[in-house]
């Protein structure tokens, strides 16, 4: 199985995850792939929208460009949606970061490491409650 369909896999497997938590979520076909700022998942929920944007390794880090956090913020902004960086490790849960919470290296690339996780990362239960305040 290719990187890509590895990918999109894990976001199906999210949005579902999502839509038991009675969200309404969609995986955006394309995104990454046009020039307009497009997240990967969008997921609303009684006004309460999400703008994720989907990572997944089998290593220690991942890395996030400038670019497409600006592109998930500049998506943000337009649709009033809460943006979210949502990272999966191998073997384990998925974990969503406010992307103003993900440090940078020194080359001006975002990293979220297995350790950032680590009483840093939200869990779908810390979306579910932000839902239900009407963040």
């Amino acid at each position: 199985m290719s990187n890509k369909s590895r990918g999109c896999s894990y976001e199906r497997q999210l949005v579902d995850l999502l839509h038991d938590a009675g969200f309404a979520a969609v995986r955006v076909a394309g995104s990454g792939a046009m020039a307009l700022p497009c997240p990967d998942i969008v997921a609303c929920r009684k006004g309460t929208i999400l703008a994720i944007e989907c990572k997944t390794t089998r290593k220690n880090q991942v890395y996030i460009s400038d670019e497409q956090i600006d592109d998930l913020n500049r998506y943000s902004r337009i649709a009033g949606a809460h943006p979210f960086v949502a990272v999966r490790f191998s073997h384990q849960e998925w974990y969503f970061f406010a992307p103003s919470t993900i440090p940078k290296t020194n080359r001006s690339t975002y990293v979220v490491s297995r350790r950032l996780v680590a009483g840093n990362g939200l869990t779908l239960a810390d979306l579910d409650a932000l839902a239900h305040k009407g963040a």
